[in-house]
């Protein structure tokens, strides 16, 4: 099974950072879930978010209906963190027939950043970097601000992009 996990709310959130208060949003997709020899697998997913000291926020189990003819999605919305950075994991098991203990088919990971309440300037730090390679061209501008609430020390930044239209590159 293919998995994936995508942190979804306002612009931010394709950056993977959650605005002041804002409540974690993710969509969870399990694809790739045709029956084996006749037989629908019985898969579990299993979300867990925690914070880079593995202290949990969260977690929560669901059950993977397989479709050939399309994925499983579930919507997933918990409330406001508080500020830093957090990672979502999800890890989709079958039952394995006769034996009790399941089998991991998949895990997937992605790491958000809930921003503080006030967007007073932090302080920069060198251990901290933020990578802007992947960013949207119209998300560039709101890097300042983001630079000052996070204190990130560090902007990895593209010189030259191919999917960048001529005018995304002069701005």
């Amino acid at each position: 099974a293919a998995a994936t996990i995508t942190p979804i709310a306002a612009p931010a959130a394709a950056l993977n950072i959650l605005p002041p208060a804002a409540p974690v949003q993710l969509d969870l997709t399990i694809s790739d879930l045709s029956p084996l020899h006749g037989q629908a697998p019985a898969l579990a997913a299993h979300l867990k978010i925690t914070n880079p000291d593995n202290l949990l926020f969260a977690s929560e189990d669901f059950t993977a209906t397989p479709a050939p003819d399309h994925p499983w999605l579930h919507h997933y919305t918990h409330a406001p963190l508080p500020p830093g950075l957090y990672t979502a994991t999800l890890d989709i098991t079958e039952a394995p027939r006769g034996q009790s203990t399941p089998a991991l088919i998949a895990r997937r990971q992605t790491r958000f950043l809930a921003l503080p309440p006030d967007a007073s300037p932090t302080p920069p730090n060198p251990d901290f970097a933020l990578s802007a390679v992947h960013f949207p061209a119209d998300a560039w501008a709101s890097l300042p601000a983001l630079l000052k609430t996070t204190g990130a020390g560090t902007l990895q930044f593209p010189a030259w992009r191919d999917d960048l239209p001529e005018d995304g590159l002069r701005r």
